[in-house]
């Protein structure tokens, strides 16, 4: 998709500066086309963007109003859906909701979230009735120990995998629904997985394999050492993970057919390793070159996931706004980053992938302070005036979703950028103003779902 290249340079812009440790705002505002005026005599939520929304927005009340954005989406190869946070319990709900929709009414074959591969396998085992793969959700869930916990070990995500492996009992077993994990972050679980495998079905490989990622071992389980002592001059497991990536591809023809869904989880395993040696290495010094392999390694995963669950499949993924979004529709921080969402719109074709966004105006967050900090229930303010925020707030339902069309965008209003709230794992109330993007929303989503208040997930 093509974004006017002179519409983000022209956009409302919101800068912190500290001076004297006193915080102030400098807003640069030099054209909102039909916004607020120099003079401030109208508001945003009272311009062509109040009228557009009040005109377009389709309040969401229960699940049967789903169903105008399920037939927009309903027919295409994947349905991202964000979320504005990492902790919000309505954001989880919705997802989840029009996932069934999605997988009941639509025929989608599984669902990829932002989670690592090996521990969310352990839920599609379970989803799918594997012998021996757990007695409930909420005990699988509850293992979680990878940083942050809450976003997987809570109440909205427990009641989704019951509700899935429910539906997967009642299809054939080659028509049942799995659940992936498409991050990076834990490779360690990745590096047993792949000499498990290579034990079982690569006994001619196996010392090899071995040997070669015994390359970590000095690291203890840890990838930010290992990246900080490579940085520092230490040797690299780079030659290592590729030569066990191509041993693993090299059995391929041999090993899909003899045992493929072991093959599968194996190589989506050495996939992790070997995209996360390059992130976690590459972080320390080149951070978008960093963020760019992450997401890069998340479309290599969709991408495996329909060539695995066949022609016609198709996929839902959750995921946050900063994924899902077209990245070329953001005023990014750094120049350069890409997203899932803009990434597969180029790959797939603008025409079979839809990226609905989401956000809300105030309430409460499950989020940490600190990076690796425990997460806690934080408050989360109005939103910036002017921002998307405040003025999708000014549509009377307290819950609703607007469908943009490409008629839309063409309006002159849509070249003008709106700041948009997004709250990672760490969260700041007192610092809020620094969690907003300049965005054209017409253009970095398909769909948007707005929320008056919300509240924070539930932990389990």
């Amino acid at each position: 998709m093509m974004v006017p290249k002179n519409a983000l340079s022209f956009c409302f812009s919101a800068r912190v500066l500290m001076l004297a440790g006193i915080f102030f705002f400098c807003f640069q505002i030099e054209s909102f086309a039909q916004g607020k005026d120099i003079e401030g005599e109208i508001t945003l939520a009272e311009s062509a963007w109040g009228n557009f929304l009040r005109a377009k927005a389709i309040p969401l009340k229960q699940t049967e109003d789903f169903q105008q954005i399920l037939d927009a989406a309903g027919d295409k190869k994947l349905v991202l859906l964000g979320e504005a946070t990492h902790g919000t319990s309505e954001f989880y709900t919705f997802r989840s909701e029009l996932s069934k929709k999605l997988i009941t009414e639509k025929g989608f074959s599984f669902v990829a979230v932002e989670g690592n591969w090996v521990e969310i396998y352990k839920l599609n085992a379970y989803v799918q009735g594997k012998t021996g793969s757990g007695s409930s959700a909420a005990a699988l869930l509850g293992n979680f120990d990878y940083w942050p916990t809450w976003m997987w070990a809570n109440v909205e995500m427990t009641q989704f995998i019951e509700w899935l492996r429910k539906h997967n009992q009642d299809v054939a077993p080659d028509k049942r629904v799995g659940i992936y994990g498409m991050d990076l972050y834990n490779m360690w679980p990745a590096k047993s997985a792949i000499i498990d495998f290579a034990s079982v079905y690569m006994s001619e490989s196996y010392t090899q394999i071995k040997n070669q990622l015994g390359c970590f071992d000095d690291f203890k389980n840890s990838e930010t050492r290992y990246a900080s002592e490579v940085n520092r001059g230490a040797a690299s497991c780079e030659i290592q993970t590729k030569t066990v990536w191509q041993l693993i591809r090299a059995r391929q023809a041999q090993l899909s057919l003899k045992a493929p869904e072991s093959y599968f989880y194996a190589m989506g395993s050495t996939r992790v390793l070997y995209n996360a040696e390059q992130y976690f290495r590459e972080n320390v010094t080149n951070k978008v070159g960093a963020w760019n392999i992450r997401v890069g390694h998340m479309e290599e995963t969709i991408l495996s996931l329909l060539d695995h669950h066949g022609e016609e499949a198709k996929g839902v993924v959750w995921a946050h706004n900063t994924h899902v979004g077209d990245a070329s529709a953001v005023e990014m921080e750094d120049p350069g980053l890409r997203s899932l969402g803009e990434l597969t719109r180029a790959t797939l074709g603008q025409d079979n992938v839809y990226l609905v966004g989401m956000s809300m105006q105030e309430g409460q967050v499950m989020a940490g302070k600190k990076w690796g900090k425990e997460g806690r229930v934080l408050d989360v303010p109005k939103g910036l005036q002017d921002s998307l925020e405040d003025v999708f707030s000014a549509v009377d339902h307290p819950v609703y979703y607007l469908l943009f069309e490409e008629s839309d965008r063409s309006s002159d209003f849509a070249q003008s950028a709106l700041a948009h709230r997004a709250i990672g794992v760490v969260y700041q109330p007192r610092r809020d103003d620094r969690y907003y993007q300049n965005t054209l929303p017409i253009h970095r989503y398909d769909a948007m779902v707005f929320f008056k208040t919300t509240k924070a997930l539930n932990p389990i």
